[in-house]
């Protein structure tokens, strides 16, 4: 049985691929589809600055900030004390503290508000009026309650132990943070958050599990709108850990279904938040200690 569902949604994709070379193919499809591997592709490529660490987890301090080695006669240290050393460094060790400008910090989030354009702002111009469609048709609503607030209880606890379990593994560092300057303050990291709760992650839930996913629903199977969106979000994590994409496709497929039963994206929005939040702050956590 699962062959032959296989089989059959592979058809329908290849169906779906060939009529959109038609010249009476779905312009919604075409449209989508289109916006999709452009956006997708000049995020790909957006350019982010150094990570935070390199990749065998030896620490590093990205380009451009400026470093006081702590000591007694250090005279220029901060007045204000980071939270770096308050909370990072390690006991009994020299300890580095890092300024970072705001400029500096809101040049770091770059690819954040990269996404919150190419992902989230105009897929929303697009269905508002190009489509002329309303955004709730798309999950932006909170669909039925019970079932979305619910999943986000239950999933709540899960996914920020998955975040501190995966910052164990520190090919991690070669990828996140996404703003490398997170780590400067404890109101850069606040701060960081909350750009990647709101401008990050709902930009990334709508785009696949609500620009794509509820777009091309409308005219085909439901399951093969799925596997697109999961297709399509598991190739932009191409060069991450092995378990991020093998995470990815799970996390595509429970995100995919939880829309079609609550009826929103908000369930996967904040479920996948948490888990980016929370390995997020456990790399920077590990590395200091």
């Amino acid at each position: 049985m699962l062959m032959k569902n296989a089989h059959n949604d592979i058809a329908n994709i290849k169906s779906f691929v060939s009529g959109l070379i038609r010249p009476y193919s779905s312009m919604k499809q075409t449209i989508i589809l289109f916006y999709s591997i452009i956006a997708l592709s000049i995020f790909w490529y957006w350019p982010t600055p150094s990570p935070f660490q390199d990749s065998l987890g030896n620490r590093s301090i990205p380009s451009g900030t400026v470093v006081w080695e702590k000591s007694e006669e250090a005279g220029n240290v901060p007045d204000n004390p980071l939270f770096l050393e308050d909370v990072f460094s390690k006991k009994n060790s020299s300890e580095t503290i890092v300024t970072v400008s705001w400029k500096k910090f809101f040049w770091g989030s770059q690819k954040i508000v990269a996404a919150f354009f190419l992902m989230g702002l105009f897929p929303i111009l697009i269905v508002k009026f190009v489509f002329r469609e309303k955004l709730s048709d798309y999950g932006v609503q909170w669909g039925q309650r019970f079932r979305t607030f619910n999943n986000i209880i239950i999933f709540f606890p899960l996914m920020i132990l998955l975040g501190i379990l995966s910052s164990r593994e520190s090919g991690f560092y070669s990828v996140y943070p996404y703003n490398p300057y997170a780590f400067a303050s404890l109101t850069f990291l606040v701060t960081h958050s909350i750009l990647y709760f709101f401008l990050y992650y709902f930009s990334w839930e709508f785009m696949f599990r609500g620009f794509i996913q509820h777009g091309l629903a409308s005219s085909m199977n439901a399951m093969t709108a799925v596997w697109i969106q999961v297709l399509l979000s598991t190739m932009l994590h191409y060069g991450h850990p092995i378990s991020e994409v093998l995470g990815c496709l799970g996390g595509g497929f429970l995100w995919g279904f939880l829309v079609y039963r609550t009826n929103s994206i908000f369930a996967g929005w904040v479920q996948h938040a948490v888990l980016g939040i929370a390995l997020d702050v456990s790399l920077i956590w590990f590395a200091f200690h």
